[in-house]
């Protein structure tokens, strides 16, 4: 709890310099005090102790409705991280909006601590508030762009489904309360074991469930997703994919480990919506022209690769979840942030703009070739070890469903080469890009996740028990 607040007086004092027209102090008090926070999280983490939700000595709050666990600080300490290194990004990110700059930061941090509550909540009012403070900022910041036309629909898309969205959910919480006379995960994960379930009870489960399917993106409630991610600023976007995501699948893996996690019905509907999610993202993105939507489709593919952990729910598919996460994060924003130098200097994001990229900029070609590799699944960098830990994990259960996953992981080699092959086999069309130094620390700092995943995943899932 105490980063919790501490993060939210950040978002604060972020205002706060924006009145005071300190724009030199903006940066430096965003990277410090979520370092801060980040810091704060890793203490308790560390003092956490246990294997899996119920067994670690946790801090639970507003009458058990919220509890900081080791599950908690994990998931937060990746999204404050994944936060820490887009806002490096986002002096050049938010060069379409430099005189907001502090109430987009203000945003964007008041968002994350949504996801925070989000990771830790134990209750479906606590999780609904987090969804809420959560998505409300991300609405605004989609269209923080109010000279692109496609800044705005995109908002206008994500407000519409998102409050679509909200209305399901809240319908749901109210029939999983009127069949059970709970709202707490102990007490539904009871009476969905120990009594006679109610079909009221089952119906607001289906709701709750495709709430959250929405905001994960799983098939066929993905749609909305390729048209927001396009549209939307490309440094809100790499938050979206990366703190929004993350805080989505792991508020859903809880709900779904304590609650229905071993009912062979919800099962056998998870795992044909993760081939069916799996199959349309990896598919559609192959026919893609534009470097973005393709990471938006690619984006809906590893969310149906992650559905896998879901069925088996257990230390190792919470490891294996985690694993996967962070080493998707740090290869998205990789691939974001060269995306943002390539729009702002080439105005577009074909594939054709990252010709030749190897011969005018190597350390971008170089990370975001590697990134590519890692979201293929390509030895020995993060995301093989990710998938092997994935796939291994849900092989006893699903091995049908592992083989889709293989055939689907073979596909996507054929649009990230795409890219791949432009910058290191095209000669260059335009002027050499250049970015700043930020930037570069950016792309080095992945670069360095990507290698340390990779070489020795030991250490994230040593931690994890």
């Amino acid at each position: 709890m105490k980063a919790l607040i501490a993060l939210t007086i950040l978002a604060v004092l972020a205002l706060f310099v924006g009145l005071l027209k300190s724009r030199k102090l903006l940066l430096p008090l965003v990277l410090l005090g979520l370092a801060g926070v980040l810091a704060l999280v890793m203490q308790y983490g560390c003092q956490c102790e246990g294997t899996f939700f119920h067994q670690y000595l946790d801090e639970s709050t507003y009458r058990n409705m919220f509890s900081f666990d080791k599950f908690a600080a994990v998931f937060a300490g990746m999204m404050l991280v994944a936060t820490l290194l887009i806002s490096m990004l986002a002096t050049d990110g938010f060069i379409y909006n430099e005189s907001h700059r502090p109430e987009l930061f203000a945003l964007m941090l008041f968002s994350l601590c949504g996801g925070i509550v989000m990771v830790g909540s134990t209750h479906l009012v606590m999780l609904f508030l987090g969804i809420e403070i959560l998505s409300i900022p991300a609405y605004v910041l989609a269209g923080s762009n109010q000279r692109d036309s496609q800044s705005n629909e995109a908002a206008l898309k994500y407000f519409l489904m998102g409050a679509f969205t909200t209305g399901i959910l809240l319908f749901g919480i109210a029939l999983m309360y009127g069949g059970s006379g709970s709202m707490s995960l102990d007490g539904l994960m009871t009476y969905s074991r120990h009594s006679e379930v109610s079909g009221m009870f089952k119906a607001g489960m289906l709701m709750v469930l495709i709430a959250m399917c929405f905001k994960i993106g799983i098939a066929p409630f993905h749609f909305w997703g390729p048209d927001v991610y396009e549209g939307t600023p490309s440094i809100i976007t790499s938050y979206m994919a990366t703190v929004v995501k993350t805080a989505a699948i792991a508020a859903t893996f809880r709900f779904f480990a304590q609650i229905i996690g071993h009912d062979a019905a919800w099962m056998i509907s998870l795992v044909w919506m993760a081939a069916l999610t799996m199959f349309i993202g990896n598919l559609t993105a192959t026919v893609q022209s534009g470097f973005k939507r393709m990471l938006a489709y690619s984006s809906i593919a590893h969310a149906g690769y992650v559905l896998i952990a879901f069925f088996t729910p257990s230390l190792q598919a919470t490891q294996s979840v985690v694993f996967y996460l962070a080493a998707y994060t740090v290869a998205t924003i990789a691939c974001f942030a060269v995306l943002i130098g390539v729009q702002q200097q080439r105005k577009n994001d074909l594939f054709e703009s990252f010709n030749g990229l190897a011969k005018t900029n190597p350390l971008a070609a170089f990370t975001l070739t590697l990134a590519l590799l890692s979201l293929a699944g390509i030895p020995p960098l993060a995301g093989f070890f990710a998938k092997y830990y994935l796939f291994s994990n849900g092989w006893a259960g699903y091995p049908w469903l592992i083989l889709v996953a293989i055939i689907n992981s073979a596909i996507s080699i054929y649009y990230y080469f795409r890219t791949i092959i432009a910058m290191w086999f095209h000669e260059p069309t335009d002027e050499p890009l250049s970015f700043s130094m930020l930037q570069k620390v950016v792309l080095l700092l992945t670069l360095a996740g990507l290698f340390t995943l990779g070489l020795m995943p030991g250490l994230l899932l040593d931690f994890l028990g």
